[in-house]
């Protein structure tokens, strides 16, 4: 998927919240995004954030001055009769 933000750490973090500057380009950073960089596990998303924090859906462990780069998550709904089916790419 394509990069849509990116951000630097401000501050070493180890844990959920990650302390953030540098955002570009700036309200780039939405909930749901996928996290990615040196630190974060695979598969972590933004759960919310704000002009400073990021609140992942799991534990990092990054350096201060890391970059975060953060793609757009993508889900498409479809159904059959008696079944739904989610399905989410990466963007």
């Amino acid at each position: 998927g394509d990069v849509v933000a990116t951000a630097d750490v401000n501050g070493a973090s180890s844990g959920n919240s990650i302390t953030y500057d540098n955002e570009s380009p700036l309200s780039g950073i939405v909930d749901g995004q996928i996290v990615r960089g040196t630190g974060i596990t695979a598969g972590t998303r933004v759960v919310s954030h704000t002009a400073t924090v990021l609140t992942l859906n799991q534990s990092a462990n990054v350096a201060n001055n890391a970059v975060l780069s953060l793609r757009a998550l993508f889900i498409i709904y479809s159904c059959t009769p008696n079944l739904l089916f989610k399905t989410a790419y990466l963007i």
